[in-house]
């Protein structure tokens, strides 16, 4: 398209691939290139565009969205896969994600491109529901700051949590207590009975079946003073 544009304007103003070559500044053998696309189908350089928009008379925007583009790589991470593959298939833009989510421009290439690896627990909703996905689909790409639970109690928890896209500290003000006290929860399992059926009832567990995870507590040894 850049080439076909470049020819047929160069024709409207009565020039050779010489005389435009002389007007933008650069090798008739330039000219030519853009005018039939090289082998590789690359995209010329923004110099070589600007002197050729400026020997047209034409915008240097409108030549750059004529010029070829380089073909997008298929992402190599699992959430940079999940992404392109919804917006292909709801014929999405990363620019529409972009302002659906009111993101900072470089937001979506990170995660297409596996320069980011995990979804901020904010963005979590918004994102999943902009791609039609459940949260469940998104939950274990959820920001990762939490040290590795040691208890099936703690897992279950968190893996719950994180299934409602909820970050610690939302979950600890459903059920009154610190963010620093969920994290422990999940870590270590240390919960009172109370305080587990609470939190059964907030992630729609059977209480039953997370007390049943709780880890036994450790019983005290008391040490016997010996008489000497």
């Amino acid at each position: 398209m850049l080439g076909q544009f470049t020819r047929n304007r160069r024709l409207e103003l009565g020039l050779s691939q010489n005389r435009l070559a002389e007007l933008a500044g650069i090798s008739q053998a330039e000219i030519s290139r853009a005018e039939r696309g090289n082998k590789k189908n690359s995209k010329p350089r923004k110099s070589t565009l600007k002197n050729l928009a400026k020997a047209l008379g034409c915008e240097l925007a409108r030549l750059e969205n004529l010029a070829p583009k380089k073909p997008a790589g298929r992402p190599k991470t699992e959430l940079g896969r999940l992404i392109q593959s919804r917006l292909q298939t709801l014929g999405l833009t990363p620019g529409d994600l972009q302002k659906k989510l009111g993101v900072a421009d470089n937001c979506i290439p990170n995660w297409i491109a596996g320069r980011s690896l995990s979804i901020s627990y904010k963005l979590l909703r918004p994102l999943a529901g902009a791609l039609k996905l459940e949260l469940a689909d998104l939950s274990e790409f959820a920001l990762k700051r939490n040290k590795p639970a040691e208890t099936a109690f703690g897992r279950m928890v968190r893996r719950r949590r994180q299934e409602r896209g909820w970050s610690a500290s939302v979950l600890a003000g459903k059920v009154g207590i610190t963010r620093a006290g969920v994290s422990c929860i999940e870590r270590k399992g240390i919960c009172s009975k109370k305080l587990a059926k609470k939190l059964a009832e907030k992630l729609g567990l059977d209480p039953a079946a997370l007390l049943a995870l709780k880890p036994a507590r450790k019983k005290r040894v008391r040490r016997v003073k010996s008489s000497a």
